[in-house]
């Protein structure tokens, strides 16, 4: 064949984004590709199919329950109102006289700090999570 008088080595894609350069032709690219495939289809036999349970609740989209859809449109209410606390006891911490005269009221606005970004986290991920659901949904 012409390629394998023509080059003494090549690159290849090797899927899901890899590209790998080996010594050879294109007779060699071919043979390496089909055993590379031929493993492939072994160790995808050899694999147990997955519970039928977890197949069909994975491929079929459930919608929101009445309870999910009103804590999705509640959460933005949560989320604002938990970033105006934080941003009032951001500018309290901020001043040097809270330091000087209430340095027991500075422990407690660090705690309540650090709660309300733990709070605020997990609703940011609770709302992603009710937003994939809705739009898996449809």
């Amino acid at each position: 064949m012409f390629l394998d008088n023509v080059i003494t080595d090549y690159i290849a894609a090797e899927g899901a984004g890899r590209w790998s350069k080996n010594p050879g032709g294109y007779a060699d690219w071919k043979r390496i590709a089909d055993e590379r495939a031929s493993v492939a289809r072994e160790q995808k036999a050899q694999l147990p199919p997955a519970p039928a349970r977890e197949r069909a609740s994975s491929a079929r989209a459930r919608k929101l329950s009445f309870a999910e859809a009103k804590e999705l449109e509640s959460l933005p209410a949560h989320i604002e109102a938990l970033e105006r606390e934080q941003a009032d006891i951001g500018r309290r911490l901020a001043d040097p006289a809270s330091y000087r005269d209430q340095s027991q009221e500075v422990q407690r606005l660090n705690q309540r700090y650090a709660a309300i970004d733990r709070e605020l986290a997990a609703f940011m991920a609770r709302w992603e999570e009710l937003e994939a659901a809705q739009a898996r949904a449809g």
